[in-house]
């Protein structure tokens, strides 16, 4: 006689909810939304290729990373390249070329020679770009964060000490992170350092549900903040088609 194999009852179609559910946030976890960058080029900022009218916007920091990029190739606004080196950190200490570096310099940003004054090509600042990388959302979509668009910014290294300032500012007077608090982000340019990048405080978040979405998104915007560049080479430049006069005498023996 065959043995009867007993069949374990089903689970209810709510139990599966709540099981896929967990799945769900498991797998959007490792993944990233995208975004895009604001430009600073020229004093004049924009974002998805649209100048900002003033010049200055409303957002929400919600958070942002030490970023280290070295080019070998010199900047060429036409031909952009992504750095060979570069490194990211939380806290800007003991950071590391990250793996997916196509030429590390060196095991460790703090000793090489391109994260040191007078090693640019100017004799003045450093080759190695200090910046800080910056993920935020715009002010006006609170209303519904989860779906608020994601914007980030690389602030240039002669800025940083202004959104270090900024952030100081908001903690000791406010007494609040900077995302809980709506920011303004500002452009111009510069007669000594090209481009100044600026913040400035301009009110708290009081609603309590907006609070907590603005938690719950800022505790995965790391992984956001990190996305590793993807290499691209430099172009390669075509040598020009010789001439006939120089074809002739290259044909000469």
């Amino acid at each position: 006689m065959a043995k009867t194999i007993s069949k374990a009852p089903a689970q209810p179609v709510n139990k599966w909810d709540e099981k896929l559910a967990q799945f769900a946030t498991q797998a959007s976890a490792k993944e990233t939304s995208g975004g895009s960058f604001f430009s600073f080029k020229s004093g004049i900022l924009s974002f998805g290729g649209n100048a900002i009218p003033g010049g200055k916007t409303e957002i929400v920091v919600l958070g942002d990373v030490h970023e280290n990029c070295y080019y070998n190739q010199p900047f060429d606004a036409d031909n952009p390249i992504s750095p060979v080196c570069f490194a990211f950190s939380e806290d800007g200490k003991d950071m590391r070329p990250h793996p997916d570096s196509a030429e590390p310099q060196h095991d460790k940003c703090a000793t090489c020679k391109w994260n040191q004054y007078k090693s640019a090509d100017n004799k003045k600042g450093k080759k190695c770009r200090n910046i800080r990388r910056i993920a935020v959302i715009p002010a006006d979509q609170l209303d519904d964060v989860v779906a608020a668009e994601l914007a980030f910014a690389k602030i240039p290294p002669t800025s940083v000490v202004n959104f270090a300032s900024h952030t100081k500012r908001v903690s000791d007077s406010i007494h609040r992170p900077l995302w809980a608090v709506i920011s303004f982000l500002t452009c111009a340019a510069h007669l000594k350092k090209q481009v100044e990048v600026d913040f400035g405080y301009v009110s708290k978040i009081e609603d309590g549900e907006q609070l907590a979405a603005l938690e719950r998104r800022m505790e995965t915007i790391q992984d956001e903040l990190q996305v590793p560049y993807a290499y691209t080479a430099p172009e390669e430049v075509s040598a020009p088609a010789p001439t006939a006069s120089a074809s002739k005498v290259k044909g000469k023996r």
